[in-house]
């Protein structure tokens, strides 16, 4: 009769690890995702100067259906714009003019660069939706852009 128990934690041990080791590359592999978006992201922010058209988000869509990144719904914090089709949120934040810089003085230009969020997809109700830990979060931000307009930078990242 003790070895049929023994046997039984034994294999109770072996499925716990098997499931805590399959968890963590699952979990892993979700966040290389989130990642590799939000990276992908940053660059058509830069490339696009802020400006993100529609032939930007063209380019984000290809990308995520490329890799495989589920979209999922994001609560803006801080005063970002998210969107939800893409599954990534931007802030636009001004910042100083760079001191190197010996551009004219003018009211059209704006200095600015793009927080981007990208979120990585777990699918388990309890720790996903209830608790909404910023840890399950990818956050990276674009250069300093110079960029030519009358708007200020939260407008710029809201017109995308």
């Amino acid at each position: 009769m003790s070895d049929a128990i023994g046997g039984v934690v034994n294999v109770a041990l072996i499925v716990f690890f098997i499931v805590a080791i399959a968890s963590y590359m699952a979990f892993n592999v979700n966040y290389e995702k989130a990642f590799n978006v939000k990276n992908e992201i940053v660059s058509l922010y830069e490339e696009y100067e802020g400006t993100c058209n529609s032939e930007c988000k063209g380019k984000i869509k290809e990308y995520e259906d490329k890799i495989g990144y589920g979209a999922m719904k994001l609560t803006p914090k801080n005063k970002e714009r998210c969107f939800e089709q893409y599954g990534y949120c931007v802030r636009g934040v001004k910042a100083k003019r760079n001191s190197s810089s010996k551009s004219y003085k003018s009211d059209a230009i704006v200095y600015c660069y793009f927080s981007v969020r990208t979120n990585v997809l777990i699918d388990i109700p309890i720790i996903n939706n209830l608790m909404n830990l910023s840890i399950f979060h990818v956050t990276g931000q674009t250069k300093t852009l110079k960029i030519y307009s009358k708007k200020d930078c939260q407008k710029i990242a809201n017109t995308g």
